[in-house]
């Protein structure tokens, strides 16, 4: 999902930049919202999974179908991703 496209973003990136998150526009808006929030601060990245649920306000199962519909991955992959990217874009900002 996202090493797909990192390569690609890390030369016009800034410190400041937040992953980002590509899902349809056929995910739902929860999912979209989830997302995004987990993207964009560091401290709920930090907090992974739990954090995530948080956001959905969904069961794991519901949060997990949903996310596998939208991504292809498993909400642990999908936050993985995540991770990385932003510690790519620390190594090559700071």
């Amino acid at each position: 999902f996202l090493s797909v496209i990192l390569p690609s973003l890390l030369p016009s990136l800034t410190q400041a930049d937040a992953p980002p998150v590509l899902l349809p526009g056929s995910a739902p808006e929860w999912l979209r919202f989830a997302c995004q929030e987990l993207s964009e601060n560091p401290a709920f990245l930090a907090d992974g999974l739990p954090r995530l649920r948080e956001l959905s306000g969904r069961s794991d199962g519901h949060l997990t179908r949903a996310l596998k519909e939208a991504t292809g991955q498993t909400p642990t992959e999908f936050i993985n991703e995540l991770r990385l990217f932003r510690a790519a874009l620390l190594l090559t900002t700071t």
